[in-house]
């Protein structure tokens, strides 16, 4: 998938596995608050632009380390916020 504007998954909660695998943001990556319930994929993501995971959880892990390890997967090209 290729996004030419900001992909905003606010709040989002995807209830099964999601893959974002070698997707392309280049206005940005808006993921506040967002819940992955099961696995997810962000390998080969780039984002051009803002990188936002603030808040963001996979499975109930209620801690910042989720959005940390989301973080790890993805290729940012600009600020990113978690």
């Amino acid at each position: 998938m290729t996004c030419y504007g900001n992909l905003s998954l606010d709040q989002t909660r995807f209830a099964g596995a999601a893959s974002l695998q070698d997707s392309e943001c280049f206005g940005g990556l808006w993921c506040n608050r967002t819940l992955f319930t099961a696995r997810v994929d962000l390998r080969g993501l780039e984002v051009h632009g803002r990188t936002w995971l603030v808040g963001a959880r996979i499975g109930e892990d209620p801690s910042a380390s989720a959005a940390h390890r989301l973080l790890g997967s993805i290729r940012s090209y600009g600020y990113h916020w978690v």
